[in-house]
């Protein structure tokens, strides 16, 4: 960021709950405009908005970053992107025709320890990748079951897990799955694992699940040797620090006798380090003028979605081709 001149001032405030709003502003005596209608907020502040962070609930971003890009405004959105894919192309239809910045977040890939291994499958000091493992499993910290309309883990947290394998092995060509379902009459998938063929002919094998927890690790097996991503649950434990549950902290690198060749702990600065990555990131997109990521591309972003929209259900055992 050492090129990246920024300079913001806080002009207005809209929230889907009008009163809180008020009290945002009233709180911290902000003096903002505060609006109602949302359209309002578009409408009269557009000129002075160059990037609009979403963060709401899931089944609301596609309306959200919809309305923003036909305002001709970019955006970073919380993943997912929408609950869809035809609605997710439609996005990044809209965002390329505006010529505006869309941007996923998904915190994985801006782990150091994730960019370390990386640059390590780069330099093929292990080979060729042949089959993986990605697990994002831990206890739901609401113990609420989501509703039909949110499916929950598979489509939430699982996401990390499967950017995992598709940023390292590619294109899914077949996936493979098998689900639990929550009782209580709801389709909200509970544990989740899902195998992979990949373009490429490498393996994977994605585990999501909010009712066990393990170390949230990523295993890959190399020609000649394999190597270990592994995340913090005593934080995750501790006090819910949720960088550590989305960013692998540690990197071992073995070969095929099991012999350590290196280890990497790379902690984090802040609790909140996820953000503070993707945020310097977009930035840096906007300042050099780049429409589209290198961590989060578009391309992967649909190929995420278009897998767990293709695998939302609870029957066991089908193949879906893609």
């Amino acid at each position: 960021m050492n090129n990246i001149n920024v300079q913001s001032r806080i002009i207005s405030i809209w929230n889907r709950t009008y009163e809180k709003a008020n009290l945002i502003n009233d709180k911290y005596n902000l003096n903002l405009n505060v609006y109602q209608n949302l359209n309002d907020f578009f409408n009269k502040d557009r000129n002075n908005i160059d990037l609009i962070y979403i963060g709401t609930s899931d089944e609301s971003h596609f309306d959200f970053v919809k309305t923003a890009l036909e305002n001709k405004i970019n955006v970073f959105c919380e993943k997912p992107l929408s609950l869809s894919y035809l609605q997710s192309k439609e996005l990044y239809k809209l965002a390329n025709k505006n010529d505006l910045l869309l941007f996923e977040g998904i915190k994985t890939g801006f782990a150091p320890a994730f960019i370390k291994l990386e640059q390590i499958i780069k330099s093929e000091l292990l080979g060729r990748i042949k089959y993986i493992y990605s697990s994002h499993a831990k206890i739901s910290t609401s113990g609420n079951i989501p509703n039909d309309s949110n499916v929950g883990f598979h489509l939430a947290g699982g996401m990390y897990a499967l950017y995992t394998v598709l940023k390292l092995a590619g294109k899914a060509k077949v996936v493979q799955f098998m689900n639990n379902a929550y009782e209580k009459n709801t389709l909200a998938i509970q544990t989740s694992v899902l195998t992979i063929r990949h373009s490429n002919n490498v393996i994977s094998t994605v585990v999501g699940s909010d009712t066990i927890t393990d170390d949230l690790s990523t295993k890959i097996i190399f020609e000649k040797g394999y190597a270990k991503l592994g995340g913090r649950i005593d934080l995750y434990n501790e006090n819910y620090k949720k960088d550590s549950c989305h960013m692998p902290k540690t990197l071992s690198i073995y070969d095929n006798q099991n012999n350590l060749l290196d280890f990497y702990d790379l902690d984090f600065v802040s609790e909140g380090e996820g953000l503070r990555f993707e945020i310097e990131h977009v930035l840096e997109m906007l300042n050099d003028n780049i429409k589209e990521s290198s961590i989060v591309s578009q391309s992967l972003s649909l190929e995420i979605i278009k897998i767990l929209e293709k695998t939302n259900k609870v029957s066991d055992l089908e193949s879906v081709v893609l």
